[in-house]
């Protein structure tokens, strides 16, 4: 078995550059054969992901948060090597929805020990997710955590962003069309979601699986700054869902008509409405408990 190991330096600050000591001394006296490269730039998690799989790795592992999973994601979409993950990020969001161990020596054990599955893929802007894509609140909220990362890591950076950008924002007019349904309204927000979680923990999708060839949507229609702060505690646990202001749907192809809106893809920001999301008919193997 040989396994690469695409390591982010930088995600949440410097803890993945860390686990390389993990690594080494879980794995130096093993039969695998492995070998480690750090990223240095935004798109070499793309550039080592395509490269390792010339080099026929069986598993390709991103260590980093979410925009690393991504990036290595987007390099290897179509081949047959399967995705590990080491979660080391702000968020770590789809590993959560993977059941991947936060524990590093025992998500370690899933790449070693684990078993492969195939999940659903979705695809924006030219560009594939594999978790949570966002238009709205949380596409200004990636703004805001953009900045605060660099000095608060995890489910506070999200938390503070989130208060920051409340203060001055105001819900956008969305048309939305999900397999032909076709929605006109005045929303907080719009989660696309293939994974449950997203920004820091948020159960933002309960019902998602990532292996149902369905998106989940979750609309949030135009509410009050005092809705709001009540509502934001409730979608830790996915109770948000039974309020009278949020709808739920599945689809394979969504259509989001929002002039000039961002689109926040797995923590980042790729792009602007209107754009399409859905489900490709390609499955992507990953390495699970």
């Amino acid at each position: 078995m040989k396994i690469k190991f695409i390591i982010n330096p930088v995600a949440g600050k410097g803890k993945a550059l860390g686990i390389k000591d993990n690594i080494l001394n879980k794995l130096i006296n093993s039969s695998v054969s492995f070998s480690l490269t750090e990223t240095a730039a935004p798109g070499d998690g793309i550039r080592l992901a395509k490269k390792a799989v010339i080099e026929k790795y069986d598993i390709i592992v991103a260590v980093g948060g979410d925009g690393t999973v991504n990036e290595v994601i987007n390099g290897m979409v179509g081949s047959n090597a399967a995705l590990g993950i080491i979660p080391a990020g702000t968020g770590n969001d789809f590993a959560k929805s993977l059941n991947i161990p936060a524990d590093i020596d025992k998500a370690l054990d899933v790449l070693l020990h684990g078993k492969e599955e195939k999940i659903d893929i979705g695809k924006a802007c030219g560009k594939y997710f594999m978790n949570v894509a966002s238009i709205g609140f949380d596409a200004k909220v990636i703004e805001q955590v953009n900045t605060i990362k660099k000095y608060i890591s995890g489910t506070w950076s999200y938390i503070i962003a989130v208060f920051k950008t409340l203060l001055n924002y105001k819900p956008i007019k969305v048309r939305v069309s999900m397999d032909g349904m076709i929605i006109d309204k005045e929303v907080f927000l719009i989660a696309i979601a293939n994974g449950k979680y997203y920004g820091g923990g948020m159960m933002i999708a309960p019902h998602a699986h990532v292996n149902d060839g369905y998106l989940d949507i979750c609309i949030i229609s135009k509410i009050s700054k005092l809705k709001v702060a009540t509502l934001f505690p409730t979608i830790f646990k996915g109770k948000h869902i039974h309020q009278p202001e949020v709808e739920c749907f599945k689809a394979k192809k969504v259509e989001v008509f929002a002039k000039g809106a961002s689109i926040n893809c797995d923590g980042e920001l790729i792009g602007k409405s209107p754009t399409t999301f859905q489900i490709e008919n390609i499955k992507l193997n990953v390495m699970v408990g």
